[in-house]
């Protein structure tokens, strides 16, 4: 990577775009939930530039992770609402 400051390159930010614009075409239309597969096809466009894989992968695990999210959110409310009707069956029992 091409630290910023008095020894920042210019020529970088433009190396990270056109390794993007390598990118897109092969990656459009992918399952973004496939990560392997999502890194062997960003492998096989541009062996041995990881740093573009970085920017490339940031939208990609960010729409991976909310989906992680609402998926835990579900299951949180199928817990819940097991847990309140094995209370309601306990209560029925009592009476």
């Amino acid at each position: 990577m091409c630290p910023l400051g008095p020894a920042y390159l210019p020529a970088y930010a433009a190396g990270v775009r056109a390794g993007l614009a390598e990118l897109a075409p092969r990656l459009l239309g992918e399952d973004p939930t496939q990560l392997a597969r999502l890194n062997r096809t960003m492998d096989a466009a541009l062996k041995l530039f990881e740093k573009f894989k970085n920017p490339a992968l940031q939208p990609i695990l960010n729409y991976v992770s909310s989906r992680l999210h609402r998926w835990a959110g579900r299951l949180q409310k199928m817990r819940e609402a097991i847990q309140r009707a094995a209370y309601e069956n306990q209560s029925d029992d009592i009476d």
